[in-house]
């Protein structure tokens, strides 16, 4: 690899192919792990093959991680810190929307748009109505 190249890939932080393997892998394996796993309804060869699809997928976003510093793109901390920040936004999107099970979570709110809000009758977006549980 050139000097130039090697120099060019070294410019990033954080491996955007990292967190976003990450991401993939986590929220997919939260999905199979509350389907086939630790859910009491699951089918008899639901663990083997929730567990093996789980492994399948986070070893998958391991390699792509892995390929950003064999290929000279990232430094290490770089690729560890997307990676974590991909698994931890994904974690963060499960349990916004489910429980461990798998179940959807309820929520009374809705997303309005707002017009003419404001001391000067001007103010126009988006809000929050209702109640978070």
């Amino acid at each position: 690899i050139s000097e130039d190249g090697l120099q060019d890939g070294m410019k990033s932080f954080v491996s955007g192919h990292s967190s976003s393997a990450f991401a993939i892998a986590t929220f997919s394996s939260w999905w199979l792990g509350s389907a086939l796993v630790w859910n009491k309804d699951r089918p008899d060869w639901g663990p083997a093959v929730g567990a093996l699809s789980m492994g399948t997928l986070l070893a998958g976003a391991g390699y792509v991680a892995s390929t950003r510093l064999s290929d000279n793109k990232h430094h290490p901390e770089d690729v560890v810190v997307g990676s974590l920040l991909g698994a931890t936004v994904a974690t963060t999107a499960w349990f916004v929307h489910f429980d461990i099970d798998g179940r959807a979570r309820r929520r009374s709110f809705t997303v309005v748009p707002t017009v003419g809000l404001g001391q000067t009758g001007t103010g126009n977006g988006l809000a929050l109505v209702g109640e978070l549980p």
